[in-house]
């Protein structure tokens, strides 16, 4: 897949809290560094992560500004989203990616508590 289409296919995956189309798209050694929190490496670790998440969900995401140079790119915004207890909360975020073969094989973000 080309990369253009790849990363809007990510952000869309991202919008419509589909973890199964995003586990879909990545590489099976993926890696996702959540600077502060945690790191997810491989494929597996992401479904697990996603299951100890379940029940919270994205209800708006704006997208700033959206990069992509070769097989790398950016976007920034603010999440509004809604935790299993029902609470909401905001943040900035910004993700950073690597693609690699026609899939996702790296991501970096950076979040704030707004």
């Amino acid at each position: 897949m080309e990369n253009q289409a790849l990363f809007e296919k990510v952000l869309q995956a991202f919008d419509n809290n589909d973890s199964d189309g995003l586990i879909a798209l990545v590489t099976d050694d993926f890696e996702w560094e959540m600077l502060g929190d945690q790191t997810v490496k491989g494929k597996d670790a992401l479904k697990q992560m996603f299951a100890e998440v379940d029940g919270t969900e994205m209800l708006s995401c704006t997208k700033e500004l959206k990069l992509l140079d070769g097989n790398k790119g950016a976007c920034n915004g603010i999440v509004k989203m809604k935790n299993a207890k029902g609470e909401l909360f905001e943040m900035y975020y910004c993700d950073l990616y690597v693609f690699e073969g026609g899939k996702l094989k790296k991501m970096v973000t950076y979040n704030i508590k707004k």
